[in-house]
């Protein structure tokens, strides 16, 4: 809040209002979707943890179900699968679908699970100017070595993405 008055902006607090109560002038700053309450999806991660999913996975999902939350009811898998379906990335669809897939099997919610397909990315391998570029302004010795290597190599692919000096 005192962030927002340092830039000259208003901040009105959060207030949820009950059912029925909200202001007559529909000045009501509520969110645009109904949260659920965060032990919510506390629960389905304690769930996933004492199932044996790694931190890493954890951590993921929880973002992923947080952002669902915040832009979709959790409850209605039609709002869920509505917010999913507005982003432009196959592969983000299926890492959301998936999230909200674990959450929807703890809480019994019914809903099908849509399938998207991956998308590959090409590869971009750097131009010669680019790596006489890198070349020219690396400091480390090591990593210019390594880079004239890959350089005289012939820009094989699998070689830049086994490179792990960086």
């Amino acid at each position: 809040m005192l962030a927002g008055r340092k830039l000259g902006l208003t901040v009105k607090p959060y207030v949820a209002y009950p059912s029925g109560f909200e202001p007559a002038d529909g000045s009501s700053n509520l969110p645009r979707a109904t949260t659920t309450k965060p032990q919510a999806i506390l629960n389905v991660l304690i769930h996933l943890h004492s199932r044996g999913y790694a931190e890493s996975t954890l951590k993921g999902l929880s973002k992923k179900l947080k952002h669902l939350n915040r832009h979709a009811d959790l409850s209605d898998p039609e709002s869920v699968l509505k917010y999913i379906s507005t982003k432009t990335n196959p592969n983000t669809k299926n890492l959301l679908a998936n999230a909200y897939n674990n959450y929807a099997k703890y809480y019994n919610i019914q809903w099908e699970k849509p399938v998207y397909r991956k998308s590959d990315s090409p590869i971009k391998v750097p131009t010669e100017e680019n790596i006489s570029y890198i070349i020219s302004n690396s400091k480390s010795l090591k990593r210019k070595v390594t880079y004239e290597i890959l350089k005289d190599s012939g820009k094989d692919e699998g070689l830049w993405h086994r490179l792990a000096l960086l």
